[in-house]
């Protein structure tokens, strides 16, 4: 803007952050929760084939799954984020097998740990920390994350 002065002029450039989404077959979620919070899942769902997608955790019952689509992020899919019931009580390793149409596509390993105040503070700081990496669609499932995390902290919060 010529407001600088400058050895060089023509040595200016400008970058920005691109995205790239390499398949739609990817599953998204976090590697822990704590014993409190639902089990959060995102997906990506082309708007022509409108996929039905379900999930799986061997040995865990859900009593309900709620969605949330987030259109608008792309002009071919819409951006679907799972929330699992809540209520896996036993603190151990799992997995996540997701289908879609009924078919096995992709399964994420995930830890559940027990819900104290410095282990909500901890997945609250790693999701901040993340949040400034993550391409647009995941800062927003990350946001309803940090909702579910305050949740759970309110909760100890006001158990005590």
């Amino acid at each position: 803007l010529e407001e600088l002065v400058e050895s060089n002029e023509t040595n200016n450039s400008v970058s920005a952050q691109h995205d790239v989404i390499d398949s739609l077959d990817e599953l998204y979620s976090y590697s822990t929760f704590t014993d409190r919070e639902p089990i959060m899942v995102g997906v990506w769902n082309p708007l022509s084939l409108n996929y039905t997608h379900s999930f799986l955790i061997p040995s865990v019952i859900f009593l309900q799954t709620e969605s949330l689509k987030l259109s608008g992020l792309n002009d071919a899919a819409v951006f679907e984020i799972y929330f699992l019931g809540s209520g896996i009580n036993a603190k151990k390793n799992y997995q996540l097998q997701a289908q879609r149409n009924g078919t096995k596509f992709n399964s994420k390993d995930f830890a559940v740990i027990t819900s104290t105040k410095p282990n909500v503070i901890n997945l609250v700081n790693d999701t901040t920390i993340s949040w400034s990496l993550n391409p647009r669609f995941l800062k927003l499932m990350d946001y309803q994350r940090l909702n579910e995390l305050t949740f759970v902290w309110w909760e100890l919060f006001s158990e005590q």
